[in-house]
């Protein structure tokens, strides 16, 4: 395996009425990055090399269509490797 990029996508709230909850959670999602990168990247096999993290994110406007047209791109398009997001609440 080659140091090839961890992808780790997000869709996300940066506008709309969840905009606030959204900036706080992407700032913190991002921190996470810079974190792992700062200690070499993110160990995802044993005996492998470590992986350096690459966050890519996309606006969802809060609306359950942006969330779906988001996760789409970030599957298709993207190709990522890992998908983030949340549990709604009731």
């Amino acid at each position: 395996m080659s140091r090839a990029e961890l992808k780790v996508g997000m869709p996300v709230s940066l506008t709309g009425a969840f905009a606030p909850m959204g900036r706080q959670a992407l700032a913190g999602v991002r921190k996470w990055v810079e974190w792992a990168n700062g200690r070499g990247g993110v160990s995802v096999e044993a005996g492998r090399p470590r992986r350096p993290v690459r966050l890519v994110h996309y606006d969802d406007g809060g609306r359950k269509a942006g969330v779906r047209e988001a996760v789409l791109k970030l599957i298709e398009k993207d190709k990522v490797d890992l998908l983030l997001g949340r549990i709604p609440a009731r």
